[in-house]
């Protein structure tokens, strides 16, 4: 596994313990330049209560860096394994190095001026959306990957994914084989921001691992676009609340957009108005608070999973502006407002933020995917203000997407929940 400049110093192959010294020590591998690695093994009884171990020592740049004693596990002849218990052979460090100790003898062996050789196996990776807005506030970017001709997306192992060498999966976020432009595919989530920062201007993209009992390289391309600035409401402007401004942006071939805001310079966001016509305008109804610091945003459905999960693509952002009201409560929490649904994806019970103006009746249910009502809860009573209420604790919800639907006096807006395992 490698790319054309620098490279994890890890130790891999057969039966071998892995051991990652850019994960333990920090070090990252620079082609072309020297290493030296001792890899010292010792048989023992090859069984299970006395199995073989190896401990690696790499010296780079100067330093010397030791890895523990590690032990061998008992393993499935099956996949890849000469022998039971830590029998060294066909070990892979880096390049393509055999040593053997099929005797009883310890091993140590020094390699320098390592070559990472690439992965045999080619397949193709593609990130969904394409045009990755620099500074939309999606959380996860889903990723298809294609293993190579004659290989299977199940048997890639997750754990050992990186992107552009340095980027693993997101922690907790859903992994399963999906069909993907009529191919098998193993679906995976990045960072959304962990992947801008990886892929950089370039866009070009490579993902590594390993499938089976050898490593793979899919490569692929995502363009990274400057998110264009919304015409209306101006930087730094001041809006008077209860009044109505134009909100403008570039239109695009979407039908319909949603309208959102923040109140806390972009830290967390809510829905104002959604399934708005893609005109690149809409009048927006400046709600009666006082408040700094505020932006729009205007996005678009990009692209919806095979999981449900739903990515959103802005088609502009507002600078910061202020409202002023001389009614107003100081925090924008007295609109009508659907504001966080999170942890999204969730393990079963999630929370949902909103905010209502009065304290008529008001509703908050929570469909699933076919539209049938799993629960409703009057929230009117909460009073106007800021609330927060949590849904699944006694619905036990399968996993799926869910619609989250807050209704108050003859409006609604509607927010999306993912459940997984």
């Amino acid at each position: 596994m490698a790319n054309d400049t620098t490279h994890e110093v890890a130790c891999y192959g057969g039966a071998i313990p892995s051991y990652s010294f850019t994960g333990n020590h920090g070090i990252s591998y620079v082609k072309g330049t020297t290493i030296h690695l001792d890899a010292t093994y010792r048989p023992h009884d090859l069984t299970s209560t006395n199995p073989a171990t190896i401990q690696y020592q790499v010296v780079y740049n100067g330093n010397v860096y030791d890895s523990p004693v590690l032990q061998f596990g008992e393993q499935n002849e099956a996949e890849c394994v000469h022998g039971l218990w830590g029998m060294l052979n066909d070990g892979r460090v880096g390049g393509y190095f055999q040593p053997r100790a099929n005797t009883g003898a310890a091993l140590s062996a020094t390699w320098s001026n390592i070559t990472y050789a690439p992965c045999g196996q080619v397949g193709t990776v593609a990130i969904r959306p394409e045009k990755l807005n620099t500074n939309s506030h999606g959380r996860l970017v889903t990723a298809f990957i294609e293993p190579p001709t004659g290989s299977s997306p199940s048997d890639i192992d997750v754990g050992s994914i990186l992107l552009n060498g340095s980027l693993g999966v997101a922690g907790g976020s859903p992994s399963e084989v999906v069909n993907f432009g009529g191919a098998p595919s193993l679906l995976v989530k990045f960072s959304r921001f962990g992947l801008i920062g990886a892929v950089g201007g370039s866009g070009s993209v490579t993902v590594t691992g390993l499938i089976g009992c050898d490593c793979f390289a899919a490569t692929g391309q995502v363009d990274p676009v400057a998110l264009p600035a919304l015409a209306q409401p101006a930087d730094g402007s001041v809006l008077s609340g209860g009044a109505e401004t134009q909100v403008q942006w570039q239109k695009t071939s979407d039908p319909t957009v949603d309208l959102v805001s923040s109140y806390d310079g972009g830290a967390t966001w809510n829905i104002e108005a959604e399934n708005i016509p893609n005109t690149g305008s809409y009048t927006w109804s400046v709600p009666s608070v006082n408040a700094s610091g505020v932006r729009l945003g205007v996005v678009e459905i990009a692209f919806a999973d095979p999981t449900g999960l739903v990515t959103d693509a802005e088609l502009g952002e507002s600078g910061g502006f202020q409202i002023a009201s001389a009614a107003g409560v100081g925090d924008g929490a007295l609109s009508f407002a659907l504001r966080k649904v999170w942890p999204s994806p969730a393990r079963g019970a999630f929370s949902v933020t909103f905010s209502l103006p009065t304290s008529g009746r008001a509703t908050l249910s929570l469909f699933d995917v076919g539209g049938r009502l799993v629960t409703s809860r009057e929230v009117g009573a909460l009073g106007a203000g800021l609330h927060s209420v949590t849904l699944g604790q006694r619905e036990a919800l399968r996993p799926g997407l869910y619609l989250v639907r807050l209704t108050q006096a003859g409006k609604s807006l509607t927010g999306r929940a993912l459940v997984v395992q």
